[in-house]
């Protein structure tokens, strides 16, 4: 996946994803990686110049197919070298609309995925309320984040966490796994003795999802 991923996000900032030169051809690569709920699921991460909107705040990437679900949403770059997919109550929004970015902050779930060369994570914010009203008042925001780490020969491992997330209190964790998608002896072994350091990449995980919510609650 790594090498598919550096393609991929070339083509992005080097050769025609920019909006004032765009590629007269659409890149496409799929990926596979474990979801929120423990399975091992697939997607295609596609360029989709027409799509490209002249005047953006958000830089549009594309479109994300989720093959499992056959489900299309825009694919975004919140920052260099990122690809990142949205979705707001089951549904994708334009994150250049004012309505939508409205509707984000007013929604009760939200679905996040960041893809780098080397990473795929998945979260979900779920709230009974509003996801961004209750994170801001200190509430618990119920949250579920696998996040995929890829090694050579497109093997790769997932940290699969439930937690209750309280904004500047830190996350209290309902559930911990690791799921592996990984062939060879040596590299399993490997892999699993760097699992053993739990505590320390749980907390990585989860030290993020402040910072990420930060951001999805104010645009």
């Amino acid at each position: 996946m790594k090498n598919l991923a550096i393609f991929l996000l070339a083509a992005l900032f080097f050769s025609g994803c920019s909006q004032k030169n765009p590629s007269k051809k659409d890149v496409s690569i799929y990926v596979s990686y474990y979801e929120i709920n423990g399975t091992k699921q697939q997607l295609q991460i596609k360029t989709v110049q027409n799509f490209v909107e002249q005047n953006a705040n958000v830089p549009f990437f594309g479109v994300a197919n989720f093959l499992a679900e056959d489900k299309i949403l825009n694919a975004y770059s919140l920052a260099k070298g990122t690809i990142n997919v949205l979705e707001v109550n089951n549904s994708s929004i334009n994150l250049n609309k004012s309505s939508d970015t409205l509707a984000l902050k007013k929604a009760n779930e939200i679905k996040f995925y960041e893809i780098r060369p080397d990473v795929l994570e998945s979260v979900k914010f779920s709230s009974q309320n509003s996801v961004c009203s209750d994170f801001l008042l200190q509430k618990p925001v119920h949250v579920n984040i696998a996040t995929n780490y890829y090694l050579r020969d497109d093997s790769f491992f997932a940290s699969i966490i439930e937690a209750n997330f309280f904004y500047k209190k830190g996350a209290k964790i309902l559930k911990k796994e690791f799921a592996y998608n990984i062939s060879e002896a040596k590299t399993l072994k490997e892999a699993k003795e760097f699992t053993q350091k739990t505590k320390q990449l749980f907390l990585n995980d989860l030290q993020k999802l402040g910072r990420l919510l930060d951001i999805l609650c104010t645009f």
